[in-house]
């Protein structure tokens, strides 16, 4: 199985506290090399395209993209804030067969530590994401970046998930980068440890 994840764009309509993007300039990666690196590894076996950023619903070729991933029946997954689908109703609506999955970023059950990590007023958004995606049939699942300040809450958050009828939840760790440092969120290894044993157990 082969995914061919693009980072779409740079641009984002948040700045999270653990974002690698930092200060790099809005920038657009050209649909013409996107569509040579698809075609290209199509002769390889590609399963799906995978569409991140910055906010993938802020590329601009996007629906060149969902136009040559249908032409090609080939899905598309993402890894979005969410912040962006209603907005896009009419575009997912006419390629929903070609979407396999949306990766919503959910740092969180609880409120308070999302939106330190993702800005005021965002947890209720996401919600709506949800909301968005189960009423347009549209599968979605739970992206959640474990870090410092939400790594113990873990339980509570596949829960959470289950109860909102996200298909799955994936979990990363925050990567060294400055903003993960200065705002103190890079687990310790001992903190990693202690997340591997929660999600055995």
């Amino acid at each position: 199985m082969i995914s061919l994840a693009l980072v779409t764009t740079t641009a984002c309509n948040l700045s999270c506290k653990h974002c690698l993007r930092g200060d790099a300039k809005v920038q657009q990666f050209p649909f013409d090399i996107l569509e040579k690196a698809v075609t290209g590894a199509k002769r390889f076996g590609l399963d799906s395209i995978h569409l991140t950023g910055g906010e993938p619903f802020l590329y601009e070729a996007l629906p060149q993209v969902f136009k040559m991933a249908q032409d090609n029946d080939i899905p598309v997954t993402f890894s979005t804030n969410g912040l962006l689908l209603e907005k896009n109703a009419k575009l997912l609506e006419q390629h929903k067969k070609t979407i396999r999955l949306l990766n919503i970023s959910l740092e969180s059950h609880s409120k308070d530590i999302h939106e330190k990590m993702r800005g005021v007023g965002t947890f209720e958004q996401v919600l709506g994401a949800f909301d968005f995606c189960r009423s347009r049939r549209l599968p979605f699942g739970i992206l959640t970046c474990l870090n410092k300040l939400n790594y113990q809450g873990l339980i509570d958050l596949v829960r959470f998930a289950r109860k909102h009828k996200a298909r799955q939840i994936f979990f990363s760790t925050a990567l060294p980068c400055t903003n993960t440092r200065d705002n103190d969120l890079i687990l310790s290894e001992q903190q990693r440890s202690k997340i591997l044993q929660e999600l055995i157990r």
